[in-house]
C-alpha cells in the first residue's frame, strides 16, 4: 500500500516537473540544457527533492518508534566489524514490551544490507535474549563512546 502511494506521488511529481520545464520559453530551456547537460538526471533530482517532504510526513520518525516500541518490531543496528571498512547490519526482534522495558531476540546472523529478508535471519528464542529499559532503548540511537564497532540503531522495521 505504501509503495503504491509513493508511486502515485512520484508520477505526479514527474508530470509537474515536466510541465514546468515545457512552460518555460525555449531560450530558458536551452540554458537549462546547456548548464546541466543532464536533463534526465535533472528530472530525477527534482523529483526526489519534491518527494522528501512527502516521505518525511508519511513515516514515523525513528525516535518516536523507539519511544513507543511494539511487539514485532525489528531493530536494525548498523556496525562496522573491526578491521573491515564495510558496514554490516544486525537485527533484533522485539518480542515483549512492558511499561518500562523491552525484550529482544538477536538474529542468528548479520547482513551486508539493512533491507535483508527477515524470514532468512532466523530469530529464535535463546539464552541470548536482551532486555532494555526504555531509557536504554533511546541510547541505541547514538554511537557509544569507546565502541570500536561504531554500533547504532538506524532503522525500526514494523510489520
Amino acid at each position: 500500500m505504501r509503495a503504491a502511494f509513493f508511486y502515485k506521488i512520484r508520477l505526479h511529481c514527474d508530470k509537474e516537473v515536466r510541465r514546468l520545464f515545457r512552460s518555460a520559453d525555449p531560450a530558458t530551456q536551452q540554458v537549462i540544457n546547456q548548464q546541466f547537460n543532464l536533463m534526465p538526471n535533472l528530472f530525477r533530482r527534482l523529483r526526489y527533492l519534491l518527494l522528501l517532504p512527502c516521505i518525511s510526513a508519511c513515516t514515523e520518525s525513528l525516535e518516536k518508534q523507539v519511544a513507543n516500541p511494539e511487539v514485532g518490531d525489528v531493530y536494525v543496528v548498523q556496525f562496522q566489524p573491526q578491521g573491515d571498512a564495510a558496514m554490516r547490519y544486525y537485527f533484533y526482534h522485539l518480542y515483549r514490551v512492558t511499561p518500562d522495558s523491552a525484550y529482544l531476540h538477536p538474529a542468528r546472523k548479520d547482513s551486508p544490507t539493512a533491507d535483508a529478508n527477515l524470514r532468512q535471519l532466523a530469530f529464535e528464542p535463546s539464552a541470548n535474549s536482551i532486555g532494555y529499559t526504555r531509557a536504554e532503548l533511546t541510547e541505541l540511537l547514538k554511537e557509544q563512546p569507546g565502541d570500536v564497532t561504531k554500533s547504532r540503531l538506524v532503522q525500526v522495521r514494523r510489520p
